[in-house]
């Protein structure tokens, strides 16, 4: 029999009168659904984001019920601490959404803009060619259902890390002027790419925890918006530098998106995903 969950209330204690009616009502509806907490307090509302963080590291919640309260007076200090807290959990609840927008911006950049470069000297490739060199994206065939044992086995953080830095190494290789080198490097690429994709999609539908499919469903509003851009944006770039520019714009891509899990996504997550913020 599966345990109840158990969560960690992160409460604010700045107005103490406020805070213990939040706390009441909160531990009650706990109580009525058989989960069990614990609860630390910080001083304020703007605290309650990088408790929630630094509380991930430890792996013992499934989740967070942020309490507090933000009183409006007659500075401006109501409006900063409303909006740094609620951008801090909103970035702990919904990072992966940047990460579904680089994944297909860098395929759609990757394999639209190589056909042009392949169709080109010293190449010449013919369009059926060049079609069958595409074959390189059924790697996600084998790549996508191994994402799972790969996450069990070193996390999901450290997975995406890794095929990140894989991933800009295959766009390095197709600078090479040897064909075979160039399918090895599209092929490197749209494997470690799938491991992205298929993690980061996980991510985000554990992150949430409610409204599951309509996290998953803005994921994937990103993702195509991701894919739009990147039909265009490094077209720019091979404009005036040819594909080595596009290479230059999609590592870069690649790049912004290891920065952003290495700075948002926790290694210590649970096998089924980061914890949820509730608040």
């Amino acid at each position: 029999m599966a345990r109840p969950p158990h969560l960690l209330i992160v409460e604010a204690r700045y107005y103490a009168h406020v805070s213990d009616h939040l706390l009441n009502g909160a531990t009650a509806a706990l109580a009525k659904a058989g989960v069990s907490h614990e609860r630390i307090a910080v001083p304020g509302a703007f605290e309650i984001p990088g408790a929630i963080s630094f509380a991930e590291a430890s792996g013992k919640f499934d989740g967070y019920v942020a309490l507090g309260c933000v009183i409006r007076g007659e500075t401006s200090h109501y409006d900063h601490v409303c909006g740094e807290c609620a951008r801090g959990i909103q970035e702990l609840a919904l990072d992966g959404l940047a990460i579904g927008f680089g994944v297909l911006f860098s395929f759609v950049g990757t394999f639209n803009y190589i056909a042009f470069y392949l169709a080109g000297p010293p190449f010449g490739l013919s369009a059926a060619a060049i079609g069958t060199i595409f074959v390189v994206w059924l790697i996600g065939v084998v790549t996508t259902p191994a994402t799972g044992f790969f996450v069990r086995r070193i996390g999901r953080r450290a997975l995406v890390l890794i095929g990140m830095v894989f991933w800009a190494a295959g766009l390095l290789v197709t600078l090479s002027s040897n064909l075979a080198l160039i399918v090895a490097g599209l092929a490197l690429a749209a494997g470690c790419g799938f491991f992205c994709q298929a993690a980061s999609t996980a991510y985000v539908a554990v992150s949430a925890e409610r409204a599951r499919s309509s996290a998953v469903g803005l994921y994937v509003t990103f993702y195509y918006l991701g894919g739009s851009v990147g039909a265009v944006l490094p077209g720019y770039a091979w404009n005036r530098f040819g594909w080595p520019g596009c290479v230059a714009v999609l590592v870069a891509m690649v790049g912004i998106m290891g920065v952003m899990v290495a700075r948002f996504w926790r290694e210590s997550h649970r096998l089924s995903g980061k914890p949820g913020v509730a608040a």
